[in-house]
């Protein structure tokens, strides 16, 4: 939902990057989107990276992680 989204962006991704976990994912079902936050730095990431369905997606943190975005974000 819009308001789980905008709290996983204000409180979420701001905790993770602020504990240093390398890497975050947001998938937005609603927008077939799915955003990989990359570099953390205090309280946020230095590095957004949005992919759609017809990206192909690897995880910079784990080189072994590539799949196609179409794999988990519905088509219609």
């Amino acid at each position: 939902s819009d308001s789980t989204l905008r709290q996983d962006r204000r409180h979420k991704i701001p905790r993770y990057a602020r504990t240093g976990i390398p890497e975050s994912w947001i998938i937005d079902v609603g927008c077939r989107r799915i955003h990989v936050f990359t570099e953390p730095a205090g309280i946020t990431y230095q590095s957004e990276t949005t992919h759609g369905l017809g990206d192909t997606i690897e995880s910079p943190t784990i080189r072994s992680l590539r799949f196609h975005a179409s794999e988990i974000l519905p088509s219609d």
